[in-house]
């Protein structure tokens, strides 16, 4: 479950927008969106400042007062993902985009970049504290409670586990910031705790093994612990639900003859026979062998990682491509939302906004005039279509290497010394389910 913290700029928006829009950290800028504005920094800002100035009456640059904090022009949000999640970037971004929309509407305006340059993923939002409409976006502690429910709720229906399933209630980014590094005392002191759990009888002995571990234990109506070198005693409670007191107590009753059986049942579970290739499979791998006119495994080999290279060269000009492709997209529904704005009839506070918005970034481009409008329809639709082939080309060459990977793996196991036990252990256990399938059923009411 994402962790969602957020920050006021009260200056320096170009900079944040800068920040989070880094090449490096977005895969040369693939992940990366925007809402009411162009997604490049420049124009971003650009965008916000027409939209601040007019509904603050202030200037977007204005510095900070000698005296104060200052008027909050923009808000930073960070999404944190922990690498336990394994959420992928490209699911990230879509649940930052989700978010975004279910949490502030259609009127923010708004920029979206998922950096995947650490080990948690993460997405930095940046909102103009006004929207288009003219709503005024703040940030307090109610405001943030929200955020983050919705936040989670996003995530939920992504099929990302709630974080907050074992604690009961949300922990602080402090502390999930330690559990993605590995360095949290309380996942410590939990993990602790439940190595000892299935093996005392009772709540007083699990105490007593966490103080022969050194822990510090002090009972009472709440008890409390400090694992060796922790500077503050934690309360269990504060652990989560399933480390309250009478929890606990609850926990330890559970045989630890009981757990022992359950693993020694989980022990004899049979491990599923390795799957060999049938007949029809190794028929059609050597169709291939005939038909690419392969004459020898490292011929195949080879031909691999010709593909491999291949492959990760349409790969990086698809995604550049996709960059470029989402730029004219952008503008494409700049020009047809301008057209439907121009067309005559009154528009409100919102829509004149938009307009305003949309003129400023066609005159960014140099497009003033319909020539100038189709032309870059067409180059768009050209991008799409370049876009399109080349991502069949991807998966054309992607089909074929799985298909010589394949072939090579089938080779190397025939060919390896294990191969034949291999057969032999699947054959056996063929055989004996073949047995246990045709022993007689007793019939209804024969004495056992």
């Amino acid at each position: 479950m994402p962790y969602l913290k957020c920050i006021s700029i009260r200056t320096t928006v170009d900079r944040s927008l800068r920040y989070i829009l880094n090449p490096d950290k977005t895969e040369e800028l693939l992940y990366t969106s925007a809402l009411n504005c162009l997604k490049d920094a420049r124009n971003a800002y650009l965008n916000m400042q027409l939209v601040y100035e007019q509904y603050s009456g202030r200037k977007f640059n204005e510095p900070l007062p000698e005296n104060g904090k200052g008027h909050v022009k923009a808000l930073h949000y960070i999404q944190s993902f922990s690498p336990e999640d394994n959420v992928s970037t490209e699911l990230a971004h879509r649940i930052a985009k989700a978010f975004v929309r279910k949490t502030f509407g259609d009127s923010v305006q708004t920029v979206i970049a998922t950096h995947c340059d650490k080990r948690h993923v993460h997405s930095h939002i940046i909102i103009c504290s006004y929207g288009i409409d003219g709503h005024h976006f703040t940030s307090n502690k109610t405001t943030l409670a929200h955020a983050r429910e919705y936040s989670d709720r996003v995530a939920m229906a992504f099929g990302i586990q709630p974080m907050t399933a074992k604690q009961g209630k949300g922990i602080t980014y402090g502390e999930w910031y330690h559990r993605s590094k590995g360095t949290s005392w309380k996942q410590r002191i939990c993990q602790d705790i439940d190595s000892l759990v299935g093996f005392v009888s009772g709540l007083d002995e699990l105490l007593s093994g966490l103080e022969s571990q050194g822990y510090t234990v002090r009972r009472g109506e709440s008890i409390s612990v400090k694992a060796p070198g922790q500077k503050r005693a934690i309360c269990l409670k504060t652990l989560g639900e399933g480390y309250a007191k009478e929890i606990l107590a609850a926990r330890c009753s559970v045989p630890a003859q009981l757990l022992l059986e359950y693993e020694s049942a989980i022990a004899q579970i049979p491990v599923t026979p390795m799957c060999n290739p049938s007949l029809e499979e190794i028929t059609g791998m050597l169709n291939v062998i005939n038909r690419d006119r392969i004459h020898s495994i490292g011929e195949l080999e080879f031909r691999i990682e010709d593909l491999k290279a291949e492959h990760d060269k349409t790969v990086m000009e698809v995604n550049k491509l996709k960059v470029q492709a989402g730029t004219y997209e952008s503008l494409a529904e700049e020009i047809r939302l301008y057209r439907q704005m121009c067309s005559g009839a009154p528009l409100s506070r919102e829509e004149y906004m938009r307009l305003r918005v949309c003129e400023q970034n066609l005159e960014q481009y140099n497009i003033r005039t319909d020539e100038d409008m189709d032309e870059l329809l067409r180059e768009q639709q050209a991008l799409a279509d370049r876009v399109t082939a080349l991502e069949q080309a991807l998966s054309d060459c992607t089909r074929k290497y799985n298909t010589y990977a394949a072939i090579a793996k089938t080779y190397r196991d025939i060919t390896s010394g294990d191969y034949i036990s291999r057969l032999i252990a699947y054959d056996k256990h063929q055989k004996d389910k073949e047995k246990q399938q045709t022993v007689p059923q007793k019939k209804k009411g024969q004495r056992r």
